[in-house]
């Protein structure tokens, strides 16, 4: 399974829609970090900014959890006690609200140190209080003991009192607040005018076919989790009396809890011991497109960003990632220096996308001060869409950027990067590109880079979070590991040179960070006159492997071809590579990589004729790869060159967001597809222009352990914009994708890997 930069670590379930030619996929959620509960036996939890706060009894208490690193959440300070069993917690601002059972009372707590909470105030509810919402100034509680539904106003945390009060109805476990009325789950849905809350009003009920467990409004549509039947039901509220059921769907055993982002529904069985996502685009069918396996007895999932968090009952707070492919992250990018930086957006759906671009401005100097610019895009339905940086920043500057499908949708980001190069006539524009991450991560693998022979190296670490990034760059030379300590503050990016760490050397670089970061590595080779020739980039890895796949290379036209090879480990590593021709695989002998450092094979010394290649590389530890190639122009100083990270493993979908004149004139764009497999594929081919009209998409064979290239230009008219989506169409044989550029008279170049789904 994938676990490096760009593309989503999940496994997706993939429906393509030939007739539209878009897909809609969403990935199975993933463990991705947990903790040991020491307080107690979990029941519910609650997660605000970068805190969990998680209610636990046996014994009875409030713990909290730093998850400002989704994978690796960490008990904060000790455990705040509460008096009897603690069914829910709610957190607004720096209080948290917590409703006991057993006990009869909604205690508040002062959560603004995390690390030292306290009790600051209590009120006496009715029998059995098993549920709390706050909104604004009032505290909402459920009581089973008493069917009722309470409403207290908390204004003063330290002086709770009660305002009003009500019989529900048999069984209410559970309120959810949205505007002026409140949502009660038990035997029926049950909708409460709260306008005035000393005089709580009932508007209306519909029956939910058992005991509803968990109520989440979104919008016009309330989602209900039925324990008792095993279902999640849609009903429609937008009339604000009796609830309209219009959809429904099966899930696995005792759903407890729900909690909707976007189109999706996340829900944990109890008794199932899973968490399951569901489609609810359209509410009237809801689709179950994915499930993960949880801890024993999951009571409560609370979704935020990428990341659901569960508070499972033997003990455990886990995390599952369900980011997919709705976020990215750039660590690269400029509109100074003579810089023009370019944000391709391609959405592979059949409707459109809203597209949220936050831009983290690093200003002067090299570690940012965060001042952040945020925009929305609408992008047409199968469709590229190409953003100018400058055009939205206006002022030259250096800067990293976020860019989310706001319906959660899956979509793809790449960027390219434009500048004056030296040239015979002076007058051409040299260019690299990058793949966006689709998450940030405490580790970072960079097989490529060097201060020697003409080029300068830079290392651009994006922080997305809230807190500053204490980070360790390890440069891994021949002469051996050479490591030097940076800081990059929140909501910025910080760029490190690395001939001002080491001097004239070759080497990888690792970056290690105290919180979830983004790196990309940038190369210039440089030209007359104070510019650079050319140059490369490309975002990292996060995790290395014994296998890794590169889908562009060739010996032939001209090119040099160089894959390099990161040991990251502490020992030994045993690697071969195998390059994957139009008429098949040769396989090299193996070669010993020392720990701790990095090999460079240029394949046109190993190749026995000149031939378009693939290379698979194979380690018996885990390593990661990175291909770079390099050519002459007739006339033109220095060579062009290109870059990019490889991946892990093959897939069955990929998305090329850059395609055509990007900054650039003449651009030829070429796509290029590896098949690993022991047998023949058939792949369709799907070239996305900018308003979604006039499509083209055809299929093909590629023969086993080969790679084929196909030119956009002999398909789409002319050399216009277009994204690229590859689909294999055997399900059992994924492939691996990349999409090369040569721009300007092939003076420049541009190359990444794609974002992929299974």
């Amino acid at each position: 399974m994938a676990r490096h930069l760009v593309l989503a670590v999940l496994p997706l379930l993939l429906l393509l829609v030939l007739s539209s030619v878009a897909w809609a996929a969403w990935p199975n959620p993933t463990l991705v970090g947990a903790a040991t509960v020491t307080a107690g036996e979990p029941h519910s939890v609650y997660v605000q900014g970068d805190y969990a706060y998680v209610a636990t009894y046996n014994p009875n208490a409030l713990q909290a959890f730093d998850i400002s690193n989704p994978a690796a959440p960490v008990p904060v300070g000790p455990a705040a006690p509460t008096i009897g069993s603690p069914r829910a917690v709610c957190v607004q601002g720096d209080y948290a609200y917590v409703a006991n059972d057993g006990a009869d009372v909604l205690q508040v707590f002062n959560v603004s140190n995390p690390a030292s909470m306290t009790l600051v105030g209590a009120v006496t509810t009715d029998s059995g209080p098993n549920s709390v919402f706050v909104q604004g100034d009032y505290a909402y509680v459920t009581n089973g003991g008493t069917a009722s539904l309470e409403i207290y106003d908390v204004s003063n945390p330290a002086l709770p009192y009660q305002v009003g009060g009500l019989i529900t109805g048999p069984v209410p476990l559970t309120v959810f607040v949205q505007g002026d009325y409140a949502y009660v789950g038990g035997t029926a849905l049950r909708v409460y005018d709260v306008s005035d809350p000393t005089t709580i009003i009932s508007v209306g009920s519909a029956p939910t076919g058992g005991i509803s467990a968990s109520v989440f409004v979104q919008g016009d549509y309330a989602y209900v989790a039925n324990a008792t039947v095993d279902t999640l039901g849609v009903f429609d509220v937008s009339a604000h009396g009796n609830p309209v059921p219009v959809g429904s769907v099966g899930t696995g055993d005792e759903p407890r809890s729900v909690s909707v982002h976007g189109v999706y529904a996340y829900v944990v069985d109890f008794a199932g011991n899973a968490l399951e996502v569901f489609d609810v685009s359209d509410p009237a069918s809801p689709v179950s497109i994915g499930s993960a396996e949880t801890g024993t007895g999951p009571w409560t999932v609370f979704t935020q960003g990428g990341y659901a968090y569960l508070a499972c009952q033997q003990g455990l707070l886990q995390v599952f990632s369900i980011s997919g492919l709705a976020t990215y992250y750039l660590a690269e990018g400029s509109t100074a220096w003579g810089f023009s930086t370019y944000i391709a957006i391609e959405n592979p759906n059949a409707s459109d996308v809203t597209a949220r671009l936050t831009y983290m401005d690093t200003a002067a100097g090299n570690t940012g001060k965060g001042a952040i610019k945020t925009l929305n895009l609408t992008l047409p339905a199968s469709s590229q869409t190409v953003v100018n940086a400058l055009d939205d920043l206006g002022h030259a500057t250096d800067f990293s950027t976020k860019v989310e499908s706001l319906e959660g949708k899956p979509i793809a980001v790449d960027r390219t990067m434009t500048f004056p190069c030296s040239t015979a006539d002076g007058a051409r524009f040299g260019a690299h590109n990058s793949i966006g991450a689709t998450s940030a991560s405490t580790i970072w693998y960079l097989p490529e880079g060097s201060g020697a022979w003409g080029f300068s190296t830079w290392t651009c670490v994006e922080n997305p979070g809230g807190r500053d990034a204490s980070v360790k760059l390890t440069y891994m030379t021949e002469a051996g590991p050479a490591s030097f300590d940076k800081t990059v503050p929140a909501n910025s990016r910080g760029t490190f040179s690395m001939a001002d760490d080491i001097g004239t050397q070759d080497a990888s670089i690792e970056v290690s960070s105290s919180v979830p970061v983004v790196a990309e590595r940038t190369m210039y080779a440089s030209g007359e006159g104070g510019l650079s020739r050319e140059g490369h980039c490309s975002v990292g890895a996060t995790a290395p492997s014994t296998d890794f796949f590169l889908a562009e290379g060739t010996t032939a036209w001209g090119f040099e071809t160089y894959v390099l090879v990161q040991n990251p480990n502490s020992s030994e590593a045993a690697v071969s590579l195998t390059y994957m021709t139009p008429d098949g695989p040769i396989t090299q002998p193996a070669f010993k990589l020392p720990a701790g450092s990095r090999k460079t094979i240029r394949a046109n010394d190993e190749m026995p004729y000149q031939a378009d290649i693939s290379t698979m590389v194979h380690s018996d530890k885990p390593v990661v790869a990175e291909r770079a190639m390099y050519w002459g122009v007739s006339g033109m100083p220095g060579k062009g060159m290109t870059d990019s990270i490889g991946v892990d493993s093959p897939h069955i979908a990929w998305l090329l967001p850059s395609g055509g004149q990007i900054g650039v004139s003449g651009a030829e764009t070429y796509t290029c597809v590896q098949n690993p497999n022991p047998g023949a594929v058939t792949v369709r081919v799907t070239y996305m222009t900018p308003d979604g009209t006039g499509n083209v998409s055809f299929t093909d064979e590629i023969g086993a352990n080969s790679r084929k290239t196909y030119t956009m230009s002999d398909r789409l008219e002319g050399l216009g914009l277009a994204s690229v989506m590859v689909v294999s169409q055997d399900g059992a044989r994924p492939i691996i994708v990349e999409r090369s550029m040569y721009s300007e008279g092939r003076v420049s170049g541009t190359d990444t890997i794609g974002a992929f789904s299974d």
